[in-house]
């Protein structure tokens, strides 16, 4: 529907149109069948930055400074995410690491 009005902005719009739905779908329907908890608010203001970044894009040729921008509004509402993942990257590399007088 979007695509022939809208050529390339219209697939791009309906892409993540699409994607959000069936994200949603698989959502609800875990919430249903499971005791797993969704930051549903928090994902769908992700959703939306997602959308402007596309629509930026394709609509501007600042889209670089604004990008960045978007990126960093990403990584503050990730910011806990991050931190555990940098957290659980830096253990398993300590545990690689040999440590004096520790026989192997």
């Amino acid at each position: 529907m979007l695509i022939p009005g809208f050529q390339l902005y219209g697939a791009v719009i309906a892409t993540l149109a699409g994607y959000f739905v069936i994200w949603l779908f698989i959502v609800t329907g875990t919430m249903k069948q499971t005791n797993v908890k969704f930051d549903t608010g928090r994902s769908c203001v992700l959703y939306g930055l997602l959308l402007v970044q596309w629509i930026v894009l394709l609509l501007t040729e600042y889209h670089y400074y604004i990008n960045l921008m978007i990126l960093a509004v990403v990584i503050v509402i990730c910011q806990k995410e991050i931190k555990d993942v940098f957290d659980m990257m830096r253990k398993l590399l300590l545990s690689k690491i040999p440590h004096k007088g520790r026989k192997d």
